[in-house]
């Protein structure tokens, strides 16, 4: 197998071709590509495959190769994003927050090195005991600075 192409086709209508795919391809670079191309976050991508009867694929198995779940040249892939609680839609959204706050914190530390600590800014529940939340319960943690109260 020289090479192979898949058509993607999204609940919206959009319609593309996924081209220059080889017999090494893996789940990841397949999911990263229909991410790039559709602007559906890969964590919550759905993807049947062909035609009635739809045959959804296993999107996590990411170091397999295309062919080892079930893909091959010329089909026809259809993207949706997937439905979420609202539990896991704030599970991801906390997730992402605590993702740029790691980030932005290291930029930080970066570029303070040896001018003091580091200002955060750590959300706590509006329980009237934040003061109280406030004030680390872990091991050598100090008052956090900059705290504010959830909604």
């Amino acid at each position: 197998m020289a090479g192979f192409s898949l058509k993607l086709k999204t609940k919206t209508g959009q319609q593309h071709i996924v081209s220059n795919l080889d017999q090494n391809t893996t789940v990841r670079n397949l999911k990263d590509k229909i991410s790039e191309l559709t602007k559906i976050p890969a964590e919550v991508l759905h993807v049947v495959l062909g035609f009635p009867p739809f045959k959804p694929l296993d999107l996590t198995r990411e170091d397999e190769l295309l062919a080892a779940i079930g893909i091959t040249n010329g089909d026809t892939l259809i993207v949706d994003e997937k439905q979420l609680s609202e539990e896991e839609r704030r599970q991801q959204a906390a997730q992402k927050r605590v993702e740029e706050d790691e980030k932005l914190a290291k930029e930080l530390a970066a570029q303070s090195e040896g001018n003091g600590g580091i200002l955060l800014k750590q959300v706590v529940p509006s329980d009237n005991s934040c003061l109280f939340t406030s004030i680390g319960k872990e091991k050598g943690t100090a008052l956090k600075a900059g705290l504010v109260a959830s909604e």
